[in-house]
């Protein structure tokens, strides 16, 4: 299998409430053979940016967050949420409601390397890089990858909600499986 890119700039949906400020981010995502790998770059006003949670399965989306909503082959989706120190949440099941965290192994087949860049006055600059192993959503390596791409804050002091693909809920609600596309497309 030859190695797929995909280039993505997260945007707002127009009709949730959005702040004048919001955050910048873009993600490359790579399919190859074994692995998924998702390089996220992001520059937000520093009323966006918050850290706080520091161990993998704590409320990601609550901090300054890049995520990644997978459809596994069991029907399933993953969601893989991750701060600007690499901490991440990662969860499987069908709906909002029924979500199965990972268990503490399956964490560390989850490559996520943080970085942030610069910190001043105004802005963070930061960038995650997130790797997932194919066998975590069991895709044969010929399949294309369907999901959707998200950056927000929920407990920020200005909260944000940005993606990839459009959700059709009047609120933000990133648990849309039915709003999914195609990330990468197969070999």
């Amino acid at each position: 299998m030859l190695t797929r890119s995909a280039f993505y700039a997260l945007q707002p949906m127009p009709h949730w409430h959005n702040p004048p400020a919001l955050p910048r981010a873009v993600v490359r995502c790579t399919a190859t053979y074994d692995r998924f790998t998702f390089d996220f770059d992001v520059t937000e006003p520093l009323s966006c940016f918050r850290l706080q949670c520091q161990r993998d399965g704590d409320a990601c989306w609550q901090d300054s967050c890049v995520e990644v909503f997978l459809q596994s082959s069991t029907g399933d989706y993953v969601n893989f949420e991750c701060n600007a120190a690499g901490v991440c949440l990662a969860q499987v099941g069908p709906d909002r409601h029924q979500r199965r965290p990972f268990l503490v192994g399956d964490y560390a087949l989850i490559h996520r390397q943080a970085r942030i860049l610069s910190h001043g006055p105004d802005a963070v600059c930061w960038t995650l890089t997130l790797s997932i192993p194919r066998t975590l959503l069991g895709l044969p390596p010929s399949a294309p990858l369907l999901g959707n791409l998200y950056k927000c804050a929920s407990l920020a002091q200005t909260p944000h909600y940005l993606v990839a693909f459009p959700i059709h809920t009047p609120t933000p609600d990133f648990h849309q499986p039915a709003d999914f596309q195609i990330i990468v497309p197969g070999a």
